[in-house]
Formats: structure tokens, C-alpha cells, sequence
């Protein structure tokens, strides 16, 4: 009941009698005359809370919606009806439980289709529309005249009059001039002549025209399986489908087939909506009298159909008794079927279910009568195509081309025109399948060789694949790639073999029997400029997946004819690269595997070769190949003689290990020894080999630059060398800077900030800061300090406080060069750097005549935490110097131009942190030292 209905029946909660009697099924459109007027007595406020509460619009009940013979044939609109939850179980349920079944074949998905559905329900749902008769189309001559209709009489002749007349409860209209006349029951053919004959006959000049103008509404039942059965008042122009669409249509288990009209109790007609679906026929489609009743019996007897017909679907049967019927309800076969291998799923009589197989294509079997709840399931023909041939790849017109006897690739590629520009006429394959099993194989062949007059045979099925010299040839194999690897069966390895490494193309390729080193490199686009030629390593498995290697010396034409084996992988390496990347998974894989009975496939090089390590092991492996595999000796590399390391075993209970010089240079050309397994090759360095040692000097010298030193050159030599210093140096500044120094000096800053960030989470958690600097002001001051430590360890300047004056006289020991030593000779600077716990870090002019403590007043004196004790001088060349007391009064000698005065933290302040003193000096010598190499 909708909300309108609900509202005016709350009138009558509220005292208000209804003078109408109002069916069980409302029209929304609906409402009485007398409903209406007793809901405009009652109050207004009553008014608007019943509308409210039922959601009606009060305006339109007040602006006079009321409930007519008229109004009632407004279209109704239909709304979709969804899918029902609580009906009854549908014949289509059992039928899909039928339709299941497994399999691993392919062609079985390609024959799933959706859920079978029941046909033609869908034809009360969709989108929200109006199935009400039209009122524009002409009356039928056999429509019966009943109270209600609206006439409508035009006189003729010697007036011209038009009169409208509505036929009233006792069947009669009241003509003017001429009296009552009967008309209810008369068809409207009936009608028009007995009002004509009857004004030609009471008038003198006159005739009418009879047409009937609004028509009056019937009310009708529709029972059954309807999905809204009820009473529904409908326009007398209506026939059974009308109706149906009022009521939301069929349910699921209502019969299409066997509607039926019945009247007075008897059946005057049967509609089959299947003739209305199928072929259009609406010749049964009767419309509809007051009082008639549509009954919608239960569905009969039902068969399915899927697969390759035209109108797969679940149909209710009714003449139909045939195969041969069910099909022709489906539409037909589709030309995809294949008619030979039809199943039928069938429920038997000790009803169990089973699966029969039958052969449409037979005419005898079309005959064969279904049973209620057969699904026939019609398969297709093979997704595949026959006798063709199909390109693919690199060529300006890929497809399928029809395979005849004898045809070979010439036949479709006979030009270097059909192949695109920079096609790889050195490699192209052809895939092909066996016939039982389908599995795919492929042939390499080179297109120049069909280009030069070879014939080569193509097969039916056949598929040609064309590669670029630049583009990638992974997206055109990779299907076939994968589908190789799914074809591997237990201990049956997957014919696919790998490149990586330095080649244009590197990735998985088809194996081929008898493919060899030269033809994968063919199919990967041979080296490329960087490629190590010298050197490559085959990995191969065995069938107990055991690894084993081989060098190759790609240079060599036996080892690129070497014949590969499925899965072989093919490692390369480029000439300046470092091989132990590439090679650690290997070298994993056969540590792995060594056991009592597997031996150690590894050996090792080491001294001077340029790439120094472990590497794999292959049988009768000569020193020059693992020199090789270490991308060859270096320039410092002792070519009279090299030593191997070798460990012995009677594979029992003793070993040793013994030491074997062999002559390297004669080694290296004739391959005289053979490496065993866990040996280590020592290329020895040529006694005193010199290196070329390079030193820097910069600033205040006559001849500045870098310098070639011997080894135990002293600076005092190389200051000599460069011309001395000019008349603008000051070597009291000097800067002198080591590697060596900088490393340890940027490690024990790493170590020292790793200990302060300990103490600082120990101080946090303990709360154990001294009263007199509370730990939340301690924590500012720590974090600032660890965050000089990291600048400064970034720096790493590693510099080295040096008496250049003194080494230039000859005053102490002399200071030997190393290689990358630099020395900085700064011009006499002019400025003294106070930094620290000073209100003010700053630089000021020097003066002679100033003492220390002028300095620090001149920063704005010390701060409430410096430890005025411990004030110290780090001279310009980067010596520290702690001053006496009459520094800070009385003498103004000791301060000298370049000076930096370091007032340091109180550490005494931080009870719990006895690090602090110790990293304070460290991280402000090193902060002043990088602060004074920036300033110079």
C-alpha cells in the first residue's frame, strides 16, 4: 500500500467514516470524493501532521486530486521489479546445480558462458517505463459501451451541433432534444448506427457522427504467479499484457506459456508470451472486460540450452518435446558449434543426476524427446586455426597467411622490402607444435640465408617471429617463454636457455637442439662494446639439480660451437666491471652444494689482477683462464713467477697444505698447469714496483702545484723543488692535510658521537641532569653538540699540526711525504677568532699590544657556563696551546695573528656526563680547525 493510501486511511483512525468501500490494492491515484472532503474538516494542523507523517504532498490533495473514472486511466507507471529473495525455488536453480562440472582443459573456459537464465522474465524488469494502452489510437468496432464512456455526438445538416454525453450507472445517455437512449452493452459499431438511424428518424435534415471520447476504467483481478496479484482497476482498453505490466509481471515459477483469461468463471482465452517474444504474434493478446480474472498457473515443464546457440537461456516447454524444439527456441546454432561432442545433463528416474553425450549433427538424435529439467550444453569448435600460417615481429604486414603443401618462408617473406627497417636478418625463429600434444618447440634459422636462395620448410600452425637489431625481444617471446617453462615435466628440464650481462638483448630464449655459444649470442644481439670477450662463465644443472661451470674464452671458436643444454645460462661480463656481483649467486649455489662427494667447484686469484676474488671452477681450468676471469694482470704484476696454494686430502683422514711455483709468463702461453678445486693463485707485485705518488702545494709558493715525489721525500725537499715560499707567506698558517689522518680522524668522531648519544639517552631516561642545569635545558645543548659532531665528521679534514719554519731550518725531524699529502701556505693573516662560551663567536683585528682577556672582552666576555680554566690557543698551523696566567693581563706577546681562543663548556656542570669534557675538546678542536681552513 503506498503512502497516499496509508494517509487517507488515517483518517479514518481519527473518527472519519468512509462512505466508499476501498479494495485491498490501492491506486496510488486514487482517493474518493468523500475521503476528501472529510479530511478538509479536519483542523489544519491535523492536516499537516497526517501528510508529514505519510509523506504526501498536502497541496496536491487540497488542489482537488480526487478520485474519478477519469483520472483512473492515467498511465501507470511501471517500476522494475528486482530479483525476489522469498519466492519459490525456481526450475533454474536445479538447472544450474546441473550445469557444473571440472575440467582442466583449456577449451572448457573457453566454453564457460554466464549462468543460464530463465527466458523471457526479463521482460517486467528494466529500466522504469509505462505499459499503459495508448488513447490516441482508433476505438475498435467491437469495444462494448458501458457507464463511464465519454461520447461524443457532432450534428449535421441543419444545425451543427456537438454534444459530449457520459453514459450513466444505468447505461443510458440523455440526448438533447431527443430523450434517453440505451447504450450500455451495444459494441461501438452498434452504437454509431443505432444513434444514426435513430436522429434521421425523430429529426427532419439532421444526421450525427458517433465517436467515443474518454473511456471509462474497468477493474480486473490478475491471480497466480504474479508478483503483485490483487484487484487493479485498468483502461478499458487493456488486454492481458497490459495488465501484467501493472501487476509487476510473472514470478519466476509462473508459467509464459499458458496465461489464461478467464470470464464468468470459464476460460476465454490463452496467452502465449513466448509467441510474443519470439515471433511478435499479439493475435491472443484479448483485451480484457470488467470483471475478468488473469490467472498465472505454476511453470510446466522446463529445459536449458547453453553454449554455442543464439539464445542460451532455461525455456519452459509446451508443445515442444524435441531436441530439435529446444533448439529452435534457443534461435539456433551458433557457426561456432561443434554439433559432435553435445552433452546432456539429465536427472534420471531413481533421480540421480547424470551426463549423456550426444551427436546433434544426427537427425535421429534432434528427434529424441528432452526430459523435465534437461540442459543440453553445446560446445564449441577449437579456438585455433588450421591450415595458416601467422607472422609475427618485425615485419610491415604481421597476420595469418593460408599454409599450402610445400611452402616455405620465402613464400611470405621474399624480400628484405616486407621486413621492416633494421631487421635482424641474422636471427628469427619459427615456432611450431607437435601434433598430439600441442606442445610448442621452435627453429632458428637467419633471414639472409632465405634471402640468399635457402628453403626453409614451413609447417601447418606454424608462427614466424621477426626481430629488430635495437628493439626488445622480450615482449614477442615471453608467452612462448612462459608457456616452454609450463611444459617442464619432473626431471625434464624447461627448453629455455638465458643470456645476461653485456649483449644488446639479454633475457630467455627458446632452446633449440644443437643451438650453440655463437647462436644464442645471435639471438641476444651479440656483444656489445663493453662485453669482456675474454672471459664468460656457462652455468648448467643436471637432473639432481647439481650446478656445474664452464669459462669460456669467447674468442675461441671451439668454445663458441660448444653446444648448449636446456636451461643453460650464459653469464657475461664487461670489461671494467667488477665480477664478483654477477658471479655471487653462483658462488652461493655451489658452496651449497659441497658435500663428502661433491667437491668445492671454486677457486680463487689474488695479488695483481685488476678483479681479485672467488670464482667458479671448470674442469681442466688453466691459470691463464683464471687470470682471464680477473680481468687480466696488472702493470705491477711479477710475470717470473706466481704461486698456488693447494689443499690435500686422501679424502680419508690426513691433508695438507702444499705451496707450487709455477713460471707465470710461460703459463700464461702455454697452459702447462691445471687448477684443481679450492686452489688460490697469489699473482705476486714486482719487487720495489714504484707507484706514482703525487703531492699538492698551494698558496704562497713560488711555483705552486702537484708534485711527483719519491718515496722518503721529506717536505722540506719539496718546498725546495717548488721555489720556495714568496714574499706574501706566512708558514706560522700552514695547513697541512694527510688521508690517512682524516680517516682516523673521521672514526673516532663517529665513535666518540655514538658514545655521547648513549649518555644522552641515559641522561633523558634517568632524569640524573645536576639541579643546576636542569635537564630540559641540558638537552638543547647536547643535541647542538652532536650536530657539530656530524658536520665535522663530514669534513674529515685530517689535518696535521706541522712547524713548517722549523722543518725548512732543519729543527727536528724531518716530516716524510705520503702520496695525496697537501700543504697550504696561507698569506700573513690579520685577524684573531674567539669562539665558544662567549656572549659573542666572533673574529677581531689583531693588535700586538692586546693581551687574552682584551680578546675575550672584545666577544662580550665569557658566559655562565664556560670553564674560564680551561681557555686554550689553537695556533694558525693547528698546534694547541693551554696559556700560562699572565697571558691574560700582562703579556700581548703570545697572542699571534691566526689564533683562534677556545673558551670551552664547564663540563663539571653535568654530573652525569664524564664524556663531555672529553668530547668538547675534541669536537671544538675539529670545529675550529675546519672553521680556519675556511677562512684562509
Amino acid at each position: 500500500m503506498n503512502s497516499l493510501s496509508r494517509f487517507m486511511m488515517a483518517t479514518a483512525m481519527v473518527g472519519l467514516t468512509l462512505t466508499t468501500s476501498v479494495s485491498l490494492t490501492v491506486n496510488a491515484q486514487t482517493i474518493s470524493p468523500a475521503q476528501l472532503e472529510q479530511f478538509k474538516k479536519l483542523p489544519k494542523a491535523q492536516q499537516e501532521a497526517l501528510a508529514k507523517q505519510y509523506g504526501v504532498d498536502l497541496n496536491a490533495v487540497m488542489g482537488g486530486a480526487v478520485g474519478s473514472a477519469k483520472q483512473i486511466t492515467t498511465p501507470t507507471v511501471v517500476t522494475p521489479i528486482a530479483p525476489s529473495t522469498s519466492q519459490g525455488k525456481a526450475p533454474e536453480a536445479d538447472v544450474q546445480e546441473a550445469l557444473k562440472e571440472t575440467t582442466a582443459d583449456k577449451q572448457e573456459s573457453r566454453n564457460a558462458k554466464p549462468p543460464l537464465k530463465m527466458f523471457g522474465y526479463d521482460l517486467f524488469a528494466g529500466a522504469p517505463t509505462t505499459f499503459a494502452p495508448a488513447t490516441d489510437i482508433p476505438v475498435p468496432a467491437e469495444y462494448i459501451v458501458g457507464p463511464g464512456d465519454n461520447i461524443n455526438l457532432n450534428f449535421y445538416g441543419k444545425s451543427n451541433t456537438q454534444v459530449t454525453l457520459v453514459v450513466d450507472r444505468s447505461g443510458t445517455i440523455n440526448v438533447p432534444d431527443l430523450g434517453p437512449f440505451q447504450v450500455a452493452g451495444l459494441s461501438f459499431q452498434e452504437l454509431k448506427q443505432y444513434l444514426s438511424e435513430e436522429v434521421k428518424q425523430r429529426t427532419i435534415g439532421q444526421n450525427v457522427i458517433t465517436t467515443l471520447g474518454e473511456m471509462r476504467s474497468i477493474r480486473i483481478f490478475i491471480l497466480g504467479e504474479a508478483n503483485r496479484p490483487g484487484s487493479y482497476t485498468v483502461s478499458a482498453l487493456s488486454t492481458i499484457t497490459n495488465a501484467l505490466f501493472v501487476s509487476g509481471g510473472v514470478k519466476k515459477t509462473g508459467s509464459l506459456r499458458d496465461i489464461q483469461l478467464k470470464r464468468n468463471g470459464e476460460i476465454v482465452g490463452r496467452f502465449d508470451l513466448y509467441d510474443l517474444m519470439l515471433s511478435g504474434d499479439t493475435s491472443n493478446d484479448i483485451r480484457v472486460l470488467p470483471g475478468d480474472v488473469i490467472f498465472i498457473p505454476p511453470v510446466g515443464r522446463t529445459a536449458g540450452i547453453s553454449g554455442e546457440v543464439k539464445r542460451p537461456a532455461i525455456f519452459e516447454l509446451k508443445d515442444e518435446q524435441t531436441f530439435a524444439d529446444l533448439v529452435q527456441l534457443s534461435g539456433g546454432f551458433l557457426p561456432t558449434s561443434f554439433l559432435p561432442a553435445t552433452k546432456v545433463n539429465r536427472i534420471d528416474t531413481d533421480g540421480q543426476r547424470t551426463v549423456i553425450d550426444v551427436d546433434l549433427t544426427k537427425q535421429d538424435n534432434l528427434d529424441q524427446t528432452l526430459v523435465n529439467g534437461d540442459t543440453v550444453r553445446v560446445f564449441s569448435i577449437l579456438d585455433s586455426l588450421e591450415d595458416v600460417v601467422s607472422v609475427t615481429g618485425h615485419v610491415f604486414r604481421p597476420g595469418n597467411y593460408a599454409y599450402t603443401a610445400g611452402m616455405t618462408v620465402s613464400d611470405i617473406i621474399s624480400d628484405v622490402k616486407d621486413l621492416l627497417p633494421n631487421a635482424d636478418l641474422g636471427y628469427a625463429l619459427i615456432r611450431r607444435e607437435t601434433p598430439v600434444t600441442r606442445e610448442i618447440f621452435f627453429e632458428q634459422f637467419a633471414m639472409r640465408d632465405v634471402l640468399n636462395g635457402k628453403a626453409i620448410p614451413l609447417a601447418p600452425r606454424d608462427k614466424l617471429v621477426f626481430f629488430s637489431n635495437s628493439g626488445e625481444r622480450d615482449g614477442l617471446i615471453k608467452a612462448d617463454i612462459a608457456q616452454l617453462r609450463g611444459q617442464t615435466r619432473l626431471n625434464t628440464p624447461a627448453n629455455v636457455v638465458t643470456v645476461t650481462g653485456p649483449v644488446n638483448q639479454p633475457g630467455a630464449y627458446p632452446f633449440i637442439n644443437g643451438m650453440t655459444v655463437e647462436k644464442l649470442l645471435a639471438a641476444a644481439g651479440n656483444l656489445n662494446l663493453e662485453a669482456e670477450s675474454g672471459y664468460a662463465v656457462l652455468v648448467r644443472t643436471n637432473s639432481a639439480r647439481e650446478l656445474s661451470t664452464e669459462t669460456l674464452d669467447l674468442q675461441s671458436a671451439d668454445k663458441l660451437a660448444l653446444t648448449l643444454q636446456a636451461e643453460d645460462t650464459l653469464y657475461l661480463f664487461s670489461k671494467n666491471q667488477d665480477r664478483a656481483e654477477t658471479l655471487k649467486p653462483i658462488i652461493e649455489r655451489l658452496q651449497a652444494q659441497v658435500t663428502k662427494d661433491v667437491a668445492n667447484l671454486l677457486v680463487t686469484i689474488s695479488g695483481e689482477v685488476r678483479f681479485p676474488g672467488t670464482y667458479p671452477y671448470s674442469e681442466n681450468m688453466s691459470i691463464a683462464e683464471l687470470v682471464h676471469a680477473a680481468g687480466g694482470l696488472t702493470e705491477a704484476a711479477y710475470l717470473q713467477e706466481a704461486e698456488i696454494s693447494r689443499f690435500e686430502t686422501d679424502t680419508k683422514s690426513n691433508a695438507e697444505r702444499v705451496t707450487v711455483r709455477v713460471p707465470l709468463e710461460y703459463e700464461l702461453a702455454n697452459n702447462q698447469t691445471v687448477l684443481k678445486p679450492k686452489d688460490n693463485l697469489q699473482i705476486q707485485r714486482i719487487p720495489e714496483w714504484y707507484e706514482k705518488q703525487y703531492v699538492t702545494l698551494a698558496g704562497e709558493f713560488t711555483f705552486p702545484g702537484r708534485y711527483l715525489i719519491r718515496d722518503g721525500e721529506t717536505i722540506a725537499e719539496v718546498i725546495q723543488r717548488a721555489g720556495g715560499f714568496t714574499d706574501l707567506a706566512y708558514p706560522g698558517a700552514t695547513v697541512f692535510l694527510r688521508d690517512s689522518v682524516a680517516v682516523s680522524q673521521r672514526r673516532e668522531i663517529q665513535r666518540m658521537e655514538k658514545m655521547l648519544t648513549k649518555q644522552l639517552e641515559i641522561a633523558m631516561a634517568g632524569k640524573a641532569m645536576s639541579s643546576t642545569l636542569p635537564v630540559q635545558q641540558a638537552t638543547p645543548d647536547l643535541t647542538k653538540l652532536t650536530q657539530i659532531v656530524d658536520e665535522t665528521a663530514e669534513d674529515g679534514l685530517g689535518r696535521v699540526a706541522i712547524d713548517l719554519v722549523g722543518q725548512i731550518s732543519g729543527i727536528g725531524d724531518p716530516v716524510v711525504l705520503f702520496a695525496n699529502d697537501s700543504i697550504y701556505v696561507p698569506r700573513k693573516p690579520a685577524t684573531v677568532q674567539i669562539i665558544g662560551e662567549v656572549h659573542m663567536n666572533s673574529a677581531h683585528v689583531f693588535d700586538s699590544n692586546y693581551t687574552l682577556n682584551d680578546y675575550l672582552n672584545m666577544a662580550g666576555g665569557t658566559t655562565t657556563f664556560a670553564d674560564d680554566s680551561e681557555v686554550f690557543v689553537i695556533r694558525a698551523d693547528g698546534r694547541i696551546i693551554k696559556p700560562r696566567a699572565d697571558w691574560f693581563v700582562f703579556n700581548s706577546a703570545n697572542i699571534q695573528p691566526g689564533d683562534t681562543i677556545v673558551v670551552p663548556l664547564d663540563v663539571n656542570l653535568q654530573n652525569n656526563l664524564t664524556l663531555w669534557q672529553q668530547v668538547t675538546q675534541i669536537i671544538y678542536n675539529s670545529a675550529v680547525a675546519v672553521a680556519a681552513i675556511r677562512g684562509l
